[in-house]
């Protein structure tokens, strides 16, 4: 497998350079790369209007690390006791994340200008432990009189502002030929990976494979978990008692409706036992567009200040919903 791997990786890579692939819209067995970033980003949203005190949005990476503008980028993260935990989005997300006060510089993201994607998720389950054990405003604390932090890897740094908002451009659609290029790739990779001769979490898609994007969806729907059990779940079973072989299913109550994430067993522990239910919410044939969307109604809510129980009494008495699609009736 490995020769065939390492082929596949060269001819993908030398595809992209010729500007025939958007490497971004190639497939797994679920979803292309951008779907991918389409659930981290309302995720990171999510969480982030759970914890403004110790979340950034910036255009500018810190100069101590890089001198120059993002191009067509920003980046929104979260403070965590290892230091801050970044994702990178394209200008044209910037109004998902008005509710933050934008701030001209980030943090100082690494102390050696390198942050792994392993590294990454570390700090996120850094925050979600601390988090667990303890009540936010003590965590926030805690992180701002850290020794082992500069000053600007500390809640006090942030929200600086700036002068001006961002120029947001459309992004761009590909060409005719590049759709019909990448869609002639999926059908290859997808033959490849139905005879087990490439392992497609282990392809490179730009900074991060897909491997590590589902990593750090984890680390999200953990984090929003610790920060928010009441409206959390997490099931050895799906609403009609079976379950994939070595996965576990964990997801978020939504106004709309849950959304649901399967991660394999060794993660489980990850979850607090307060979350945990007998069975997960019935599924109700939702697509990925609808999972984001509900998502995003989630965020707005939060960002209206609302609190988790105004919600779950929405929640419980929006009829459109069924009984198996509510979490439990707060006392």
């Amino acid at each position: 497998m490995t020769n065939i791997q390492d082929s596949f990786k060269k001819f993908l890579k030398l595809l992209v350079e010729e500007g025939l692939v958007n490497n971004k819209k190639l497939r797994d067995k679920h979803h292309d790369i951008y779907e991918y970033y389409d659930r981290l980003r309302v995720l990171m949203s999510l969480c982030v209007s759970l914890c403004p005190e110790l979340s950034f949005v910036a255009l500018k990476d810190n100069p101590e690390e890089f001198k120059e503008e993002f191009n067509g980028d920003f980046v929104v993260g979260v403070l965590t006791p290892l230091g801050p935990a970044p994702i990178y989005c394209k200008l044209h997300y910037w109004k998902e994340f008005r509710f933050l006060t934008p701030d001209e510089y980030a943090p100082l993201i690494s102390n050696n200008n390198k942050l792994s994607a392993q590294d990454r998720c570390i700090r996120f389950q850094s925050l979600t432990k601390m988090l667990i054990k303890s009540p936010k405003s003590d965590v926030v604390k805690a992180i701002e009189q850290s020794k082992t932090l500069k000053e600007s890897q500390k809640p006090s740094a942030l929200h600086k502002g700036i002068k001006e908002a961002p120029v947001i451009a459309p992004p761009s659609e590909d060409s005719d030929d590049v759709k019909a290029v990448t869609e002639a790739v999926n059908v290859i990779t997808k033959i490849l990976i139905k005879r087990n001769l490439i392992q497609y979490k282990k392809i490179q898609f730009g900074w991060n494979t897909s491997q590590d994007l589902l990593n750090l969806e984890l680390e999200l729907v953990c984090l929003f978990a610790a920060l928010c059990p009441e409206l959390s779940f997490a099931s050895w079973k799906h609403y009609d008692g079976t379950m994939h072989e070595d996965d576990f299913v964990a997801g978020i109550y939504t106004p709309e409706g849950p959304v649901s994430f399967h991660f394999n067993e060794q993660y489980a522990d990850r979850f607090s036992h307060d979350v945990w239910i007998d069975r997960g919410p019935m599924y109700d044939g939702y697509k990925h567009r609808d999972a984001i969307n509900r998502i995003d109604s989630l965020t707005s809510w939060f960002a209206s200040n609302k609190t988790s129980i105004e919600i779950i009494d929405f929640i419980y008495g929006n009829r459109r919903l069924d009984e198996s699609r509510r979490p439990m009736k707060p006392d």
